[in-house]
Order: C-alpha cells, then sequence, then structure tokens
C-alpha cells in the first residue's frame, strides 16, 4: 500500500512546461526524490535531469564538462551520491519557505529562489537549502522554469567569513 504522500508523488510532473508554475516545479522535483523510486527506479532523479540546466547539472554531480558525460545514465549514477541531493532522498520530511522573485530583464527571465528545510531519513537535525530557479526565455523551454542552483546553506555558511566592522 502506498501513503497518501506517495500516491501524490505518482502524480508530480515529469518535465518542463511553461504551465507549472515556481512553487509547483520546486515541490514537484524535491517531493519527487522524498519518494525517488515511486512510482518507478529513480524517477525522482529522473525528474532533476529532466528540470535542470546543464550548469546544475555539473555542479550536482561534479561531472559533465564533456558530452560523454551528460546521459541521463551517468547523471543518475553521479547523482545518487551527490551531497546536494542526497539528504533529500528518502527524507522524513522537507518543509518550503516562501519564495522571492528578480522581475525579468531584456535579457534573462525572472529569477525565483526558495529555501527549504529538509530532515535526510535516519537523521535528527535538519538542514537548509535554497533552490534557484529561472523562467527559460528560448525554444525549447521557453516559458518553462529550470533548476539553476541547489545551495547547501550550511556549506556557504562555513567557508564565508564575518564581515569587518570597519
Amino acid at each position: 500500500w502506498l501513503t497518501a504522500r506517495e500516491e501524490a508523488a505518482r502524480c508530480l510532473p515529469e518535465i518542463p512546461s511553461p504551465d507549472l508554475s515556481a512553487e509547483e516545479v520546486i515541490t514537484g522535483i524535491f517531493r519527487g526524490l522524498q519518494f525517488n523510486n515511486v512510482p518507478e527506479q529513480d524517477t525522482g532523479l529522473v525528474r532533476c535531469y529532466n528540470f535542470m540546466d546543464l550548469a546544475c547539472k555539473k555542479l550536482v554531480t561534479g561531472y559533465g564538462n564533456v558530452p560523454e558525460e551528460r546521459t541521463l545514465e551517468k547523471f543518475l549514477g553521479y547523482a545518487a551520491q551527490s551531497p546536494k541531493l542526497l539528504p533529500f532522498v528518502g527524507a522524513a520530511s522537507i518543509r518550503f519557505g516562501e519564495t522571492s522573485r528578480i522581475p525579468k530583464t531584456q535579457t534573462r527571465g525572472e529569477i525565483v529562489t526558495m529555501p527549504m528545510r529538509v530532515l535526510p531519513g535516519g537523521k535528527t537535525e535538519e538542514r537548509a537549502f535554497m533552490v534557484r530557479l529561472q523562467k527559460q526565455r528560448r525554444p525549447p523551454l521557453a516559458g518553462a522554469y529550470i533548476v539553476t542552483d541547489v545551495i547547501d546553506v550550511a556549506t556557504v555558511e562555513s567557508i564565508s567569513r564575518p564581515l569587518s566592522s570597519e
């Protein structure tokens, strides 16, 4: 038997579409990772592949500089061990924050950022992430939101230095 959330995961969007809001894209991707193997093995990771731009795929996996590394099969192998995605796979809970938006300009589409807190499965401490999307301006994905960045807030905080008081 599937839980209500697992059943809902079966209905998540699988490919980018101009009909999806930024919030629908974000919740679809990360709920999909939470129930990664519903309805089939690695469905959540396949969804990530479909909704991420090349730079984000490279950021998440550490691979993709050459065309041979950009296949779905390679992505699945690398992404399954990615510290940026692993906390979401099988997560006990994911909480989504309010979006912030940067309006489109003549040279790029709208940018949307959403904070998230995730409690990885088997862990007792939540982790904070930010996800950033950009609305595409050119075909074939014109009007669709694509993930451009997944940020582990703890990692950013650990490498930043305090601001000078001067």
